[in-house]
Formats: structure tokens, sequence, C-alpha cells
């Protein structure tokens, strides 16, 4: 099958090369990228297989193929037939516009060619280049089936008389087969399977149900849809099955453009599933398009290989390491920073301290790493006062965690973590703002130059001075006035901590200096890195669920300590 197509020049596809999965390609890109001019280019690459060969244990296998789907191995000049105008694809380029590489490591190079015919003389077909004087080269001969948008066409809104009976010619074997999936799909038993064509552009469904109210006259869109998908797989397993000797790594190609159109989000999974299955167990190549952000996610988390193309007006640019977040960005026509805007994660955290803390420990890490900020920016501090013992009581709550709750919980450094509940502490072992104030009292009995002499410091007025006669006293009253309410036995619950707050909002410019000096001391790096993996992987365990792609955050916390070196 198709390992690499390279282009020189087909319509925007312009010095632009493909490379391929064999089992499934998931092509995607906003309008006007060339992606079903893409499908239709796989499927030039190949010829029907002949109706009779010593390899099949039943010729019918081909001429149910045939009959069965309207558009099998479509060349390029029956899609362009019909045109009302002529556009050379590759207007001003002579010779090769694209090049084929199969898996079996052969190469076709492929040209324009009008058409011989004056009443087609202004159509073009693609044809390979056959060099002068060497050996003759063909189109390996494998099915392929092309599913168009004239699928979507829905039978129940057809006349009668646009509509031609034609029966399956499948196997009842395989006609069972329809049956089993499209239950499996829908919870629909269809029975009494045949088929419809409509003009000649469509072969529709045409079958009963066990529920009379149900028929293939008045089923869905989807539902329609999903039928012919299925029909298209299973005909493809028939002709794998009927071949006496399989050599080739792939045997047929499925080509469907717009899988998602009128499918359920959940359906476009399931039926993908089921084309994954089919594509490996029956050597079927699938490649589709769609625009559908549900199923490139779920693509992604699968690891199949999908293909973004971006509409750079006049040429096709191929997008690099794709992900959801730059998928997202693109088709919704949106920058990296506007996404994020909406897709945000929840962080609850005790008090105001501890969420004045969390954003300076951000802010420092985006100082060393600015690329650092656009995992910033995915977090939204909930503007709470929940003590720590009731935090834990509702992150152990494992029905609302696992429902609505996929937030993180981050308790002050004088609480323990429980990372597998989704629960974090602040680095420094001690509340925010008691953290701070030990600190800036080392600073002072130090007689640190890096905090004392800097200037930025001095430059806000932030002097020894200023601590010494303003703040450091009113720190040391705090004793004073609990051990006053002791001597009157008085209670001291919450006291400390309430006089902390109230001297740490006081002053708290002075102390976000501090807070940053100890940020970038060497000695708290440790406690810093520790903070930074817990917060890391709860990030990866609830972005999922909040829209946002894990890849953003995908260094390690020495990536920081080395670019400040």
């Amino acid at each position: 099958m198709i390992k690499e197509i390279s282009f020189k020049k087909f319509k925007k596809l312009i010095d632009i090369d493909f490379s391929f999965n064999e089992d499934i390609n998931i092509i995607s890109g906003t309008n006007g990228t060339c992606k079903t001019t893409l499908l239709h280019l796989i499927s030039n690459g190949f010829q029907m297989p002949p109706s009779r060969s010593q390899n099949y244990s039943n010729s019918n296998c081909v001429r149910v193929i045939k009959s069965i789907n309207k558009i099998a191995n479509p060349k390029m000049e029956a899609i362009v037939r019909e045109s009302k105008n002529y556009t050379d694809p590759a207007e001003g380029t002579k010779g090769v516009l694209f090049s084929i590489n199969y898996l079996d490591h052969s190469t076709l190079d492929f040209r324009k060619h009008n058409s011989k015919n004056p009443d087609e003389a202004q159509r073009y077909a693609i044809k390979p280049v056959y060099p002068r004087g060497k050996e003759k080269q063909s189109l390996p001969a494998k099915p392929v089936l092309y599913l168009g948008l004239s699928r979507l066409f829905p039978i129940g809104e057809t006349k009668d008389d646009a509509l031609t009976k034609i029966p399956l010619n499948l196997p009842e074997e395989y006609v069972g087969y329809i049956s089993k999936i499209y239950n499996e799909l829908l919870g629909i038993n269809i029975i009494n399977i045949e088929s419809n064509n409509i003009g000649d552009f469509k072969a529709g469904p045409l079958f009963d149900t066990d529920n009379p109210a149900i028929d293939s006259n008045t089923i869905s869109s989807g539902e329609d849809n999903i039928f012919i998908i299925i029909k298209a797989l299973v005909s493809l397993r028939y002709y794998f099955e009927s071949l006496i000797q399989s050599t080739d790594q792939k045997e047929s190609i499925l080509l469907i453009d717009e899988f998602d159109a009128t499918l359920h989000p959940s359906l476009q999974i399931r039926l993908l599933d089921k084309i994954y299955q089919y594509a490996k167990d029956y050597k079927i190549q699938v490649f589709f398009t769609t625009h559908s952000l549900t199923l490139l996610e779920y693509a992604f988390h699968k690891k199949y290989h999908v293909v973004y193309l971006i509409n750079n007006i006049t040429k096709a640019l191929l997008l690099d390491n794709p992900d959801i977040l730059k998928i997202t960005m693109y088709l919704k026509t949106q920058t990296k920073d506007e996404i994020y805007t909406r897709n945000k994660i929840p962080v609850f955290t005790e008090d105001e301290e501890a969420r004045f803390l969390f954003n300076e420990i951000l802010g420092y890490w985006i100082s060393k790493y600015p690329n650092f900020a656009i995992v910033s920016n995915s977090f939204h501090l909930i503007d709470c006062f929940i003590g720590a013992d009731n935090l834990k009581t509702i992150f152990n709550d494992s029905h609302l965690k696992e429902t609505s709750l996929k937030s993180i919980c981050i308790l002050d450094g004088d609480h323990s973590p429980e990372d597998q509940r989704g629960i974090i502490s602040l680095p420094g072992e001690k509340a925010p703002e008691q953290l701070i104030f030990e600190h800036c009292e080392h600073l002072y009995n130090t007689d640190d130059s890096s905090f004392w002499e800097n200037q930025d410091i001095i430059n806000n007025g932030f002097s020894k001075e200023l601590y010494l006669l303003k703040i450091r006293p009113q720190l040391q009253s705090i004793e004073t006035e609990i051990q006053k309410k002791k001597d009157n036995h008085e209670s001291t619950s919450g006291l400390r901590r309430k006089l902390n707050k109230k001297i740490f909002n006081q002053h708290i410019e002075f102390f976000r200096m501090i807070t940053r000096n100890w940020l970038d001391k060497p000695e708290n790096q440790k406690s810093l890195q520790y903070f930074y993996n817990g917060l890391r992987s709860l990030f990866y365990r609830v972005t999922p669920t909040n829209g946002i792609d894990r890849k953003i955050w995908d260094f390690d916390y020495n990536k920081i300590i080395k670019e400040d070196k």
C-alpha cells in the first residue's frame, strides 16, 4: 500500500511530502486544504484487480465490490469529468507532479495527461510516467473503495422511481457480519438486507428490522451512513478471505471523505475502533478526512496517525508534530492563548495567602523559563476559604472526584500531600505567611546582601530600617498578644494565624520581595522541584477532562534551572 507521497505540484499541494501508516490515517484541516483531492490521488495510484484470478477461492469477491460500492478505484478523470470549468491542477509545471512510494518499496511517478477525445480534451487524467526505453510499469492491482459525500444523501428523502433494488451478492455469512456490526453500534437488529441504487451515484441500504416502526426508509442520515461504511468494510473482508494466498502487507484500501458527518461523537469513536480492528485483521489500509475534535483527541490518545493541513491561501502546509492543542487552534481559528483562556483547571487552596505563594511560584518559573507561561495560564484559582480538613474531605470523596471535581487541591506546607487523591502541599513545610516571616528574619539576622543591597529592594523603599522599626515589632508583638490571652484564660485558637495574616497583608509588597528571594535560594530548589513534580503529575491526571493538551508541559524541572544558568 502507500507509504509516502511526495508532491512537486498539484493544486495547493506544492513541495510537500506525506508519510502514512499502514493501518489508519486521519487527514484533517480547514476547508480548501486539498484533503479530498489527496484521497482521490491515493485512489489514482491503484487499478482494480482482475475479475478472475487463480488466487481467488471465489471470483465473486471482485464483482461484489464493483456492484455494491458505487465508486471503486476511481480515477481522477472520472472525478473531474463533470466539473463546469477546466482548471489546470499544476499550471506552469511539466513532467512529474507527484510520486508515490508503496509499502513494497516500489515508486511510481505521476503526470498530467489530457484526453485525446475531442469531447474530453479539456479534462485531465493522472497517469504514471512511463520512462522511454524501459519496461512499462503498471499500477498495483488492489481494490480501492471510495466513500464520498454522495453517501450522505438520505434514501428516505428519495422518490421511489429514482431507486433501483440490487442484490448484495454477498454470501449469507457476510450479510450476517453487516447485521451484527450494525447492531453492535446502533442497537438495531436489521434483517432482509439488500441494497438500493439512487441514480448512478449511491448504493444505499434496504432492510427491515424487528421493530415495525423502523426500517431503511425511516432511519436517520447517520444510521444510513453507518450502514454504508460497514458494508464497505465487510466487502473488503470478503475479498481478503477469498484470497488463496496473501503475501502483501495490505490487500485493499478504504477511503472515507468526511468520516464524522452525521455521526454522534460517541458513535464516531466506536466506529473508528471497529475500522481499526478490520484494518489489522483483514489487511486494509484506511484513509479518512474529518473535522471532529472529539475524534481527533481520541486518535491522539490511541496513537493513530494524524495528518493536519493548514490553509496558507496559495498552498497547503503540513502541520509539524500535530497535537490536539495545535489542531484545536487552527480548526477554531484561534491563538493558543485564546484557547487556554477558555480551558482551565480548577485549583483549590486554603486561603488568599496560599494563592499568593502559588502565583509567586508560577511567576518565578516563568521568569526562568518563559515557555512555562502557557502551563501557568491553564490554572484557575478558586477564590475560596476552606480549611485543610474540609478540603481533604471533599477530595477524598470518590464519587465527587470521579464525576464533577476534575480539579487540583493544594494545601499549605504544614500538611502532608496525598497525591493519589489529587492533593499536594506547597513547598516549605509551613503555612505560607509563617514561611515568609521566618525567611525575612533569617535575612535580617544574616545581613544577607542578596536582599538588603538589591537595587529593586532599595528602589521600592524596602530597607532594613523599615523592617527593624515598623514590621519586626509587629511580628514580635504576636507572642505578647497570645500570652496576654492565655493569662486572661481566653481562647487562643486560630489567633496566631489571624494575626499573621493581618500583618502579612498589611505589608504584602514587602513580603512579596521576601518571597521572591526565598524562591531564588539554591537550598530551596529541592523543595520547589518536589512541588513541581507533584503539580505536573496532577496536571496530567486532569487535563483530558478539562480540554487541555498535556504536551504543553513536556519539560522537567532541570530545564528551568538550566535556563537560569
